[in-house]
């Protein structure tokens, strides 16, 4: 179904961290994605790439605002 697609997906003020004793990882971070567009992560490990994808499905609690259009 043509309709169920995701043409947009934005990323308003994402901040997180682990614990409270703990640095911000994330801190406002902000993106829009065009369906057009890809998106590849990379930097060294440990440096947050798959503690965003888990924000982005849900898997961890963080601050954040997501839209799907």
């Amino acid at each position: 179904m043509q309709d169920d697609l995701i043409s947009n997906i934005r990323i308003s003020n994402l901040s997180f961290r682990y614990d409270d004793s703990s640095d911000n990882i994330f801190n406002n971070l902000n993106l829009n994605l065009d369906s057009i567009w890809k998106l590849g992560l990379v930097g060294r490990n440990g440096r947050g790439k798959t503690t965003f994808l888990n924000l982005l499905r849900g898997k961890l609690d963080g601050l954040v605002r997501l839209r799907l259009d």
